[in-house]
This record gives C-alpha cells, sequence and structure tokens, in this order.
C-alpha cells in the first residue's frame, strides 16, 4: 500500500465517522488544517505510524480494517461472517 492510498483511506474513514477534516485534527491533538492538509495532493507530507493510529482510533476504526484488502467492503464482510 503507497502513501496516496493511506491518504484515500483516511478521507474514507473520516468520512464515515462524520468527521469534519478539522474536528479530526483537533481530536488527534494536531493543528485544526493538519488532516486538510494531509489529505490536500498538493502538500507532501505524511503522518507517522503513532498518528495514524491516532487517526484511525479516532474514527472509530480498527488498524485490521484500514489496511484490509478492500476497505469498502470489510465493515459488510464482518456483519455477514
Amino acid at each position: 500500500m503507497d502513501i496516496e492510498e493511506i491518504i484515500k483511506r483516511i478521507g474514507i474513514i473520516r468520512t464515515r465517522a462524520n468527521l469534519s477534516a478539522r474536528a479530526l485534527s483537533l481530536l488527534i491533538g494536531k493543528n485544526a488544517s493538519y488532516i486538510h492538509l494531509l489529505e490536500n495532493k498538493k502538500t507532501s507530507f505524511e503522518p507517522s505510524l503513532s498518528v495514524l493510529l491516532s487517526i484511525i482510533s479516532a474514527c472509530g476504526s480498527t488498524p485490521e480494517e484500514f489496511f484490509s484488502a478492500d476497505i469498502n467492503t470489510y465493515q459488510k464482510k464482518q456483519r455477514d461472517s
């Protein structure tokens, strides 16, 4: 998984959690524009592993879901099991 996919997945779980970029930034103790800048493809910085895990947790997700082969169907597969 490359950094572009990680950034895309951050947007997916943030949207699922119904959090604005600002709200998520503040939840993880970062500057109010941190997530916006991270998701903006014009910038080129990457979150550390600890920040990524904080983002995943703040969005009510798990590392297992975040890094699953298909994040879009992960929850459905878990409910069907």
